[in-house]
Parts: structure tokens; C-alpha cells; sequence
């Protein structure tokens, strides 16, 4: 590799580096949102939202139980927190799928 004494030469090269990586990230997420969340009418962002649905369901039965009776109200809030995440995930893809169409 290329290397000389001077750290500020280094930074410089890697800060060169991150404009790559941020426009490769860019592609991806277009990718990601244009065409893969679309694949198979949004079969995988619906089991996606499935999933946590479940997850959420799990915690509520969790924090209704005896053994995690000490950590009821923190289940509670991170599953409120997860399932109000879920539902702006839902709303923000369906608007993104709405625009792109």
C-alpha cells in the first residue's frame, strides 16, 4: 500500500475513502427501496413488520408474566416504542412505493 510519515496524509486518504463509502451506501438504500422493498408485491418488508409484530407481542406476555414482573414497565415501553417504529416504517415505505409509482 501507499504509506508516508505524515499522519494528516493518512486522514486525508481515508477522508477520500468516505466519499466512496457514503455514495455506495446512497446506491444501496436507492436499491434497497426502488426495487427489493417492491419484490414480490412487499412480500419481505410484510414479514419484516410480521416479525416485529410478533416481537412485540412476545415482550407484552413477558411483561405480563410473574418471573418479569421487575421489568414490566421497561417491556412495556421498548414494545410501544418498537410497535410505533413499526407502524412509521410501514406509513414512510408505503409513501416512498406511492411517489416511485
Amino acid at each position: 500500500g501507499y504509506t508516508r510519515d505524515f499522519p494528516l496524509e493518512q486522514l486525508y486518504r481515508d477522508n477520500r475513502l468516505n466519499m466512496i463509502h457514503e455514495g455506495t451506501h446512497g446506491i444501496q438504500a436507492m436499491d434497497l427501496l426502488g426495487r427489493k422493498v417492491a419484490m414480490g408485491k412487499g412480500a419481505g418488508l410484510k414479514l419484516l413488520i410480521s416479525e416485529i409484530s410478533e416481537t412485540v407481542r412476545d415482550a407484552r406476555q413477558a411483561a405480563a408474566s410473574e418471573v418479569t414482573n421487575t421489568h414490566a414497565a421497561t417491556l412495556e415501553l421498548l414494545a410501544s416504542d418498537l410497535e410505533e417504529h413499526a407502524a412509521l416504517l410501514r406509513t414512510t415505505t408505503a409513501e416512498a412505493m406511492t411517489e416511485a409509482a
